[in-house]
């Protein structure tokens, strides 16, 4: 019977062990009092542990940016579309981005994305593919007060922040096979 004993006991703490060296389920902040809509990735991405970067895509009430979010692993190739601002290049391959291809009104858009008017023009769509493990941050948008008195609220529209920096020496830039998409803006 000492044997089983023993047995028994290696075997609990074995699995304890495991338990301990498991990945951390990933965490989910919010950077308000209450943010709307339901965090949702494709399955083509892994919840990861990433606190700086999740740091970075939180916004502040009235200051745009992510309301909620949660970060994630893609385990392949995702495509992704970005709006934004043809007469400044650097930001086609910007932060901020989507799963599904944006279509409607710019003005609509830009309540449901929350860019105020002088953060971009939003005249050009681009659609590229996220490489296969890079980390982004999935979320909602938080609220964002423009300059021209301008306010738009907390959104349940998905938005996807990738940690892109064409300004960076080197860029660090994590998405390939980019093409614009035309015609943009859509008319009705």
């Amino acid at each position: 019977m000492p044997t089983l004993s023993r047995t028994l006991a290696l075997s609990l703490w074995l699995t304890a062990c495991a338990a301990t060296t498991t990945s951390v389920p990933p965490t989910q902040h919010t950077a308000g009092p209450r943010c709307e809509g339901t965090i949702v990735a494709p399955d083509s991405l892994v919840p990861v542990v990433d606190e700086p970067l999740l740091a970075s895509s939180l916004g502040q009430i009235n200051e745009g940016k992510l309301c909620q979010g949660r970060t994630y692993r893609a385990l392949t190739p995702v495509r992704v579309y970005r709006l934004w601002n043809r007469a400044q290049s650097y930001t086609q391959l910007g932060r901020w981005w989507t799963f599904e291809r944006p279509h409607g009104p710019v003005e609509a858009l830009r309540a449901s994305l929350e860019v105020c008017p002088e953060w971009s023009p939003l005249d050009v769509l681009s659609e590229c593919t996220l490489t296969a493990g890079s980390h982004v941050v999935v979320g909602t948008g938080q609220s964002a007060q423009c300059q021209s008195n301008v306010h738009y609220n907390i959104s349940a529209v998905p938005q996807v922040y990738i940690p892109n920096d064409t300004r960076a020496t080197p860029a660090q830039v994590y998405v390939t096979d980019c093409r614009e998409l035309s015609p943009w803006p859509e008319t009705p």
